[in-house]
């Protein structure tokens, strides 16, 4: 399997410190816009002749990756939004057995 990191890098100096193709100033979002408009490997090899076969490649795997980061992120964040329900529940219920249980102040 292709190891992304050898093809992409980040650089704060360098296209805003986003994902570019390593030695270029091409943003890997460029290619795979360019993969989800349609175009080939070839056809973008041709708009960009500094890059090669392994450099598209590349970008798909830097955005596979990314990919399952978020739908990890997804699932621990669900879970965290689960459990900090069921404390928000109980601390609801809680101030409302509370407040039932409360004896009016009087008015005057």
């Amino acid at each position: 399997m292709m190891d992304w990191r050898n093809h992409i890098s980040t650089d704060p100096a360098i296209c805003h410190g986003k994902a570019c193709i390593k030695g270029t100033r091409i943003l890997v979002s460029t290619v795979l816009d360019n993969l989800a408009a349609g175009q080939s490997a070839g056809d973008i090899i041709g708009f960009y002749p500094t890059l090669c076969e392994n450099d598209v490649a590349a970008a798909i795997a830097y955005a596979a990756e990314l990919a399952r980061e978020i739908l990890v992120m997804d699932r621990h964040s669900a879970q965290l939004n689960a459990e900090m329900s069921d404390a928000l529940s109980f601390q609801t219920t809680f101030a409302d057995e509370s407040a039932a249980t409360r004896t009016p102040l009087p008015s005057g």
